[in-house]
């Protein structure tokens, strides 16, 4: 059983190692670290070999669920009105600045706004002259 959970215990270290603090907001990263130490001590409170298998994989899962920047930036929904306003709608971590632009190429990109919205759903309306061409492109990325 000792040498199972020091097995653990080095697993988990290593995965832990795989992870970059700059992927995540501080919070997120904290959350992360939590996740590592409360695994640790499961696996050191399990009594028999599946305990200690169980817990591995409980802190793993939790570890992964953990959200890095890039993956705390959506886009919900978007619509179009005949007049060529854009409306987007982004679920994303409060209190985090992010940027969006658009392109006509996906080529060149313009920034168009950066925001720090308060709430985790966020809308954006674009309001500009139409873009030449059939097509106006749209990115947004958090900005660490």
């Amino acid at each position: 059983l000792a040498a199972a959970k020091a097995a653990a215990l080095a697993d988990l270290e290593t995965a832990l190692a795989t992870y970059l603090e700059e992927d995540y907001t501080a919070e997120n990263w904290t959350t992360l670290n939590t996740a590592k130490t409360d695994g640790d001590s499961a696996i050191n409170e399990a009594t028999d070999l599946a305990g200690v298998a169980a817990a591995l994989d409980a802190a793993l899962v939790a570890m992964d669920a953990v959200p890095t920047f890039a993956e705390m930036l959506m886009i919900t929904d978007i619509s179009r009105t005949s007049e060529g306003e854009v409306t987007l709608v982004f679920r994303t971590t409060p209190y985090v600045l992010l940027t969006l632009e658009t392109s006509t190429d996906l080529k060149s990109w313009t920034t168009i706004t950066t925001a720090t919205p308060g709430t985790e759903m966020w809308s954006f309306v674009h309001d500009s002259a139409p873009a030449t061409g059939p097509r106006r492109f749209y990115r947004a990325f958090l900005t660490p």
